[in-house]
């Protein structure tokens, strides 16, 4: 329903001026990736929890990226405000995003784990 919402209002958006798209983009970009700060959060500590519990040796890319993303998440939309409220819709929408690096760190220390792989 969000979604639904979101994509009729940018495509009205479109239709009457580019400007207020960018904004609504940005905007819809700060929302999303703010929501989806606890439940990835969540799922990655359960699962560092989980090896922790029966692994003597848990990947450290893992555990760092679980750590560092709440973290770098909610220091990034609160940086991302000001910009999209001066107009750098851009550079907000570009900022907010960084954090989900962290998330593809996560799944990288997963598989490099899973297949004995050695990151240096």
């Amino acid at each position: 329903m969000l979604f639904r919402g979101m994509r009729e209002e940018l495509a009205e958006a479109r239709a009457r001026d580019l400007a207020l798209e960018e904004r609504l983009k940005a905007r819809n970009a700060i929302l999303i990736a703010t929501a989806a700060i606890a439940p990835l959060t969540a799922a990655m500590w359960i699962l560092v929890l989980l090896l922790w519990k029966h692994v003597a040796d848990p990947p450290g890319l893992m555990t760092d990226a679980a750590l560092a993303y709440p973290v770098a998440a909610l220091a990034t939309a609160l940086a991302a405000l000001p910009l999209h409220r001066r107009g750098r819709y851009f550079l907000a929408t570009a900022l907010v995003l960084l954090p989900f690096l962290a998330v593809a760190a996560f799944l990288v220390g997963a598989v490099a784990w899973a297949f004995g792989w050695r990151l240096a």
